[in-house]
């Protein structure tokens, strides 16, 4: 299934000092500054970014990999060998090891490791080498081993780690498919389990047991959050807003308490992250961005933007300067149009 490309928004949301752990949140608490390609930004459309272990914000974009420090902004390529009307549709995401590992990877199947010595970008495995044909990798996971859970429009294949740090080539390359020949759009780890979002299914899959079964038929899930504390998970559909089930028995939890996500229209919810100990944000593309409190458990639109497409970055809370960082390709405000990147202070 083909996603809009055009006018993508991504929102990292950071913990400010001043903001109350368990505040309510309101559109009126922010106010938005720019940061755009006149700053040293390679392209003001923007996939997805993630914070690094010295706080500098890595942002991936049309053209490569962007650090902001908060001063600056460097700019970093990654290397490839497709035909400019190859790369022309190329999209670059950035994803976190459990060290906090920065791993960039486009959607044409190169995966590619942060060499913090060589301050440098270096390919950790070409897709298209490894199983042959055309791939379309839509998200990535690595695990605490180092293994790479890849989220393909073949299916979920896991590719196990390069135990000397180099390439993994086909000749080396250990790997099998979790599920085969299914358009897979998301994948997330709900503790020592996989779920699994195809394009009309959702599977769970037991890393112990090494089992998968399918867990919820007929919906197109795109985009998940755990609620651990809640033993909730939810899921963003394509086409039916959000649904929330039990993490145990993963049944629908049709409670009086979550009825106003029925508020958020049946279009794409790109993601899902938790804000505070009180609120959920939801990204809907072309809608905006929606707030469910789980105190007076009511939803609202908190964010307009303006029918362009939203995605939040699927990260946690960020500490970066007390701000909010986002961005997206275009921004309309009543004082005018902007692009790139934009920080949300907590007024």
């Amino acid at each position: 299934m083909k996603r809009l490309k055009s006018y993508i928004l991504f929102i990292m949301l950071l913990l400010a000092t001043v903001l109350p752990a368990h505040g309510h949140v309101s559109r009126n608490m922010f106010m938005i500054s720019n940061l755009n390609t006149d700053n040293g930004l390679s392209s003001s459309r923007v996939y997805s970014i993630v914070e690094a272990e010295d706080g500098a914000m890595w942002i991936s974009t049309k053209r490569g990999v962007d650090r902001y420090n908060g001063q600056s902004v460097s700019n970093y390529t990654l290397a490839t060998e497709m035909q400019y009307s190859d790369a022309s549709g190329r999209n670059i995401k950035l994803t976190q090891d459990h060290h906090r590992q920065i791993y960039a990877y486009d959607n044409k199947g190169k995966v590619y490791i942060y060499n913090k010595v060589k301050d440098t970008f270096v390919l950790r495995c070409n897709l298209l080498n490894i199983l042959g044909g055309s791939i379309v990798l839509n998200e990535l996971l690595v695990d605490e081993k180092g293994n790479f859970w890849l989220a393909m429009d073949k299916g979920l294949y896991c590719l196990s780690a390069s135990a000397d740090g180099k390439e993994i080539v086909r000749k080396k390359a250990k790997g099998r498919f979790i599920l085969k020949d299914t358009y897979i759009n998301h994948i997330q780890f709900v503790g020592q389990r996989l779920l699994i979002g195809t394009s009309k299914d959702v599977y769970c899959y037991s890393v112990a047991t090494q089992k998968i079964a399918k867990k919820i038929s007929g919906s197109s899930v795109v985009s998940s959050y755990h609620d651990v504390e809640g033993h909730h998970i939810w899921l963003g559909t394509f086409h039916e807003g959000v649904k929330v089930v039990d993490d145990s028995t993963w049944k629908p939890i049709n409670s009086i308490a979550f009825h106003s996500l029925q508020n958020i229209p049946q279009i794409p919810v790109r993601s899902i992250i938790s804000f505070n100990h009180q609120t959920v944000l939801m990204a809907v593309d072309g809608a905006g961005i929606y707030a469910y409190d789980k105190q007076n458990k009511q939803t609202k639109l908190l964010l307009n933007t303006d029918g362009r497409p939203v995605y939040f970055v699927p990260r946690p809370l960020w500490r970066f300067m007390g701000r909010f960082l986002f961005g997206r390709s275009r921004f309309s405000h009543s004082d005018g149009t902007y692009s790139g990147i934009y920080y949300a202070r907590v007024s």
